[in-house]
Formats: structure tokens, C-alpha cells, sequence
């Protein structure tokens, strides 16, 4: 579950699942029911199983969370409807100074954290990456990284959206793949993520993997001859300003050939360049043609800090940042979430109390109901024991004045919505992405039934087998409805129901 037990709340997680022991040949629906940002429950149906002649059946599917801390619940339905397996997951907020303990066969638990960390996928060994969150964490006066791990390639999910949890996406020693995956990865790549490779004699494994098959062409790495040996690293050197001496002592390190001069070459050994960067879409590829893990990288000194300055280039300080935070913005708010979430809401503001009138209303009623019931029971009825149903009928009626008063006599249905289209070319051909964030306000509190349905342009625009995703949405703050709100006692909990079944 996630990314070993880790991942950001909030987020789309990558979920695999092996199941032993079902009845043969037949079909289940397999049901996560996790917590919404407010709270809630919200039952996502994800996956449609048929087992098979030994009652077997295996998944791989996401799922959201939208609380820190609550429990992840996963059900097997039969055809009837009926329970037929269940399994508890408890989630926890996880600490970026403690490594996570070596996960199970069987996940019981889930490390969450919050979005201001840079989460750092790292596919196999990666030199000099621990050191490098470890440092961060330490300074203070820079962002902190969130190192998530998986152990080989073959293990990474196949859909770009198991890969939202994630930033930046490392690998240097294995490359093995499928196509669905190098594809979910190109996906992820568009859509904004930086993909850092690191290859240096593992050339051909990377040409022959369906992910070389993609980056070959951007690079114009050659087919044969795609490595060389060089004795001088002093380019990787002078990339770090201020690193220390990186000899290869007069041992030759084999380097791949990055022919290309589309790419920004930003480091460059004689007449071939050691590192390459192409932006695809809206992403980034970083190519560094030497191997992190082999002689002479993996004993250099500055390695973490070289790390630092490839994933991330120059950082700002905290200065800078409170600098900028601290600048007013045209709306007054600096939060870009904060600023769509005000954007999207639906509850039109003549329609809504503020909670200074609630308090001016509540100051008035308690100046008001002591004088009015005493010249009710005192000066009209002349009882003064009648007070005990004077007074509650007093406070009833001025409540039922307020829900009146506040009741519009007409209100509509009413629903914002915003929408992105990012829209990216490559060689592969076109890439299309659609994220409409949206809120709706009613009368009354009631379920209804949502679906998605595409504009007459987009449908012509998106492909047949085009995936279309609702769920809810929250902010990344501690607020009423935030993510990093603490769960209560669960009283009042509501049930929502999405489905990422076909109809």
C-alpha cells in the first residue's frame, strides 16, 4: 500500500492486492472505504475481480484518503452484495526524521504526511539521496524532502494516477519496466513531474526498456556506441560550486553518449555533455550520463549536495521565502489552493450569515429575554410562576423567527466550477488533461448522484478509452473540512459513494 507504507494525504495512492482461498470462478467487487476531508466516509468501488480456477484472484488499483490520522477499510463483495473478506488499515501521520520500519507482506498501517515536504520517489539504490533528506531536514532554511522508496522498477504502478503522491521520480540502476508503466511514467512526466535518470554502463538495459524507447529520441542517444570512457570528471565537479575533489584515479568511468544539443546541456566534459535537461509538456527530464552508484560518484564527499543541486537547483532560503509569503497578493490571499477553494465556493454570500451577525443576534436575545418575560408573568399575566413556560416559548419563537428570517424564499441550486485544460506534444503524439474542480450548494442537505460528462469539443478532442475520475475535494490546511484536521468521535459521520467501475 503506497509507496512502502508511505504517501501524502490527500493524494491518489498506488494499492496492490493478492488474494488465495475465493471460490473459483467467481466474480467480486473489491470496496475501499476511507475518510473524506471533512470526516466522512466515502466508499470507492475500484475494482472488479473474477477469480480464477485455484481462487485467485490479484488487483492493482488507488485509492484516496483525506485525514492524517483514521482507518482505511477494504471490502470483497460477492455478486449478492455480501462481505466475503475485510482487512483494516490504520493511518498515522508519519515523521520525516524516523525511517519506516521494513513493510510487511500484509500492510496494517499507512505513513501519512502533509504537502509542504518535496516527495522524492527513488526506484532502486540512488546514492547520496538519504543523505540528502537527512541534511535538509536538519538545516531548517530549506524546504524538507519527503524520500519515498521502491525497490524495482517492476514494482511501479501503472497509472498516472498512483504516481500523484510523487515529484520527483529517480532511478539509476534498474530500468525494467512495462510498457504500462513507462507509459503512466511519460504520462506523469507531461503532466509536470521531473524525471531524473542516472545511467552510465546500464546503457543498453536502458535502450532496450520501453522507458529508453521514449527518452531515446528526445536525447538522440545512439542505438550503438551509446557509452563512452572518460578519466575527467571535473564538469560533475564544477556543477556544484564550492564540492570537493571528484578523481577518478586515472580509472576510466564509463559514461553514456548524449549526443543531442536540443536539450539544455548544463554540464559538458570536453564534447559531450554529462548533463542534459528537456522539458517535455509540462515536466522535466534530467539525464546525468554518469551512474551515481559506481566508482568514483559513490564515494564523493559532495555527492548529497551535488544531489541537492540536480533534483532541485538553487533553493531559496527561508529568508526569501517569508520575503515573498509576506507580500500581499491582488486578492489578499498568497495561497494559490486557498484562492481556487474561494474561487469554486458555491454558497452565494447574500445568502450566508456572517458569525458577527450570529453573535450580535445572540447578544440581543440575551439583553432582550429577561426584561420581556418579566413584564409577560409580572405586569400582563400577573403569575410569576408561569415563567417556567414563558421563557422557553420565548426563546422557541425567536428561533423560529431567526430560521425564518434567514430562509430565503427561493433558493436555487447553484454550482461553481473551474476548469484546466493542459494540452502537451511530443513525439509520442498528444496528450490531453482535464481537472475541473467543482461545488455545489442546495437548499437542503440531501445525496445526489454526480457524474462526469465531457463537452461536445472535448469528446471530439479525447480518445475512445479516455479515463474520467470523480472524487472529492479538500484543502491542505487545518481547517474545518482541512486535511490536517485532527478526527473526532465520528458522530453525525455521513456516507458518500463513488465508483470507478464502468456503467
Amino acid at each position: 500500500m503506497g509507496f512502502s507504507g508511505q504517501g501524502r494525504v490527500g493524494a491518489w495512492l498506488p494499492l496492490r492486492l493478492k488474494l488465495q482461498g475465493l471460490t473459483p470462478a467467481t466474480s467480486f467487487r473489491l470496496t475501499v472505504q476511507a475518510p473524506d476531508a471533512r470526516g466522512d466516509v466515502c466508499e470507492s468501488s475500484v475494482a472488479q475481480l473474477t477469480s480464477d480456477s485455484t481462487g485467485s484472484a490479484a488487483a492493482e488499483v488507488v485509492f484516496t484518503t483525506g485525514r492524517l490520522d483514521g482507518r482505511v477499510q477494504l471490502l470483497l463483495l460477492d455478486e449478492t452484495g455480501r462481505t466475503q473478506w475485510s482487512h483494516s488499515i490504520d493511518c498515522r501521520e508519519g515523521s520525516l526524521s524516523a525511517a519506516p520500519d521494513t513493510v510487511p507482506a500484509v500492510s496494517s498501517q499507512l505513513l501519512l504526511h502533509r504537502h509542504q515536504p518535496i516527495p522524492v520517489l527513488a526506484v532502486g539504490p540512488f546514492a547520496g539521496l538519504r543523505e540528502l533528506a537527512a541534511e535538509r531536514l536538519s538545516t531548517g532554511s530549506r524546504q524538507s524532502m519527503l524520500l519515498l522508496s521502491m525497490p524495482q522498477a517492476r514494482q511501479l504502478p501503472g497509472t498516472v494516477r498512483a504516481l500523484d503522491s510523487v515529484e520527483v521520480l529517480v532511478l539509476a540502476a534498474d530500468y525494467g519496466m512495462s510498457e504500462t508503466q513507462a507509459a503512466a511514467i511519460r504520462s506523469w512526466v507531461l503532466s509536470g513531474g521531473h524525471l531524473v535518470i542516472s545511467c552510465g554502463a546500464q546503457a543498453p538495459q536502458l535502450l532496450q526498456s520501453p522507458l529508453g524507447q521514449w527518452l531515446q529520441p528526445i536525447f538522440e542517444i545512439p542505438a550503438d556506441n551509446s557509452v563512452y570512457e572518460t578519466l575527467d570528471l571535473t564538469a560533475v565537479q564544477n556543477f556544484l560550486l564550492g564540492a570537493t575533489a571528484l578523481q577518478t584515479n586515472r580509472n576510466p568511468v564509463t559514461c553514456l553518449r548524449i549526443p543531442s544539443r536540443q536539450p539544455r546541456v548544463v554540464a559538458q566534459a570536453l564534447n559531450e555533455p554529462v548533463i542534459s535537461r528537456a522539458v517535455a509538456g509540462a515536466g522535466v527530464i534530467t539525464m546525468l550520463a554518469v551512474d551515481v552508484n559506481s566508482r568514483p560518484m559513490d564515494k564523493w564527499l559532495s555527492l548529497p549536495q551535488f544531489t541537492d543541486m540536480l533534483l532541485f537547483g538553487r533553493d531559496e532560503s527561508s529568508a526569501e521565502r517569508a520575503q515573498r509569503g509576506s507580500r500581499i497578493s491582488s486578492v489578499g490571499i498568497t495561497d494559490l489552493s486557498t484562492q481556487l477553494a474561494a474561487a469554486v465556493d458555491a454558497v452565494p454570500p447574500e445568502q450566508r450569515w456572517s458569525t458577527w451577525d450570529a453573535m450580535l443576534m445572540i447578544v440581543a436575545l440575551l439583553a432582550l429575554i429577561g426584561p420581556l418575560d418579566w413584564f409577560l408573568v409580572v405586569r400582563t399575566l400577573k403569575s410569576p410562576r408561569l415563567t417556567w413556560a414563558t421563557f422557553p416559548l420565548i426563546i422557541g419563537s425567536a428561533c423560529l423567527l431567526v430560521a425564518a428570517a434567514a430562509a430565503p424564499s427561493a433558493t436555487p441550486n447553484v454550482s461553481r466550477t473551474v476548469s484546466l485544460l493542459d494540452a502537451t506534444l511530443d513525439h509520442r503524439g498528444q496528450s490531453l488533461r482535464v481537472r475541473t474542480w467543482a461545488s455545489l450548494s442546495t437548499a437542503e442537505t440531501q445525496y445526489a448522484a454526480v457524474r462526469l460528462q465531457p463537452t461536445e469539443i472535448l469528446s471530439d478532442m479525447l480518445p475512445a478509452n479516455a479515463e474520467s475520475v470523480v472524487s472529492w475535494s479538500g484543502r491542505a490546511e487545518d481547517i474545518y473540512g482541512g486535511m490536517y484536521r485532527p478526527g473526532g468521535a465520528g458522530l453525525g459521520q455521513m456516507i458518500s459513494r463513488r465508483s470507478d467501475l464502468q456503467p
